[in-house]
């Protein structure tokens, strides 16, 4: 049996990676007014911080007082305790819903309640984004990207792009790219 590669729609960005990395990126250049593609191999965003349930939103802060990450890194975090408990400490604006662990600019959160707050946040920054879908193979010319074929109960589908961003976090579009990679 033949399966046909059905070609989509052209993106300027295409995203492979729903993780935090993938959404972050997917983000900065919908900001940008590039018109995104975020594809997920899981039925929900987050990585390793919802479908992992590694809950512990890491320090923005050097350890003395003194706030060294900003940006959608911070929006993030915000939004992690936006529904939720919190473990921030006062000075960095906590909520007094859980008691914070330490002084550091970091918090606990719950994967459940941020997986649907990172739906919105992709939505509301205009990012498209397909779940339960495999980006199996990079469509390579020469060294140059030229988009994705993906995988998914519509079939296999052809998505061109002006930009691939591998942030499947195992650097599989990468290595299928010809990118040396190490274990």
């Amino acid at each position: 049996m033949e399966i046909k590669t059905i070609q989509k729609e052209e993106y300027d960005v295409i995203v492979v990676g729903g993780g935090i990395a993938g959404i972050s990126a997917a983000v900065t250049a919908a900001r940008m007014k590039a018109k995104v593609l975020l594809l997920e191999k899981q039925v929900n965003l987050g990585g390793l911080a919802t479908n992992g349930l590694i809950s512990w939103y890491e320090p923005l802060c050097d350890g003395n007082n003194k706030q060294i990450v900003f940006g959608i890194a911070e929006e993030l975090l915000r939004l992690s305790v936006k529904y939720c408990f919190d473990s921030l400490p006062k000075k960095w604006g906590g909520t007094d819903k859980s008691a914070p662990r330490n002084d550091r600019y970091s918090t606990r959160f719950s994967p459940t309640v941020f997986s649907l707050v990172l739906d919105r946040f992709i939505t509301e920054n205009n990012v498209k984004i397909l779940f339960d879908t495999y980006c199996t193979y990079p469509v390579m010319e020469g060294n140059v990207c030229k988009g994705v074929i993906t995988e998914n109960v519509d079939g296999r589908s052809f998505f061109p792009a002006k930009i691939v961003i591998d942030a499947t976090g195992d650097a599989s579009i990468m290595y299928r790219a010809g990118v040396p990679c190490r274990d």
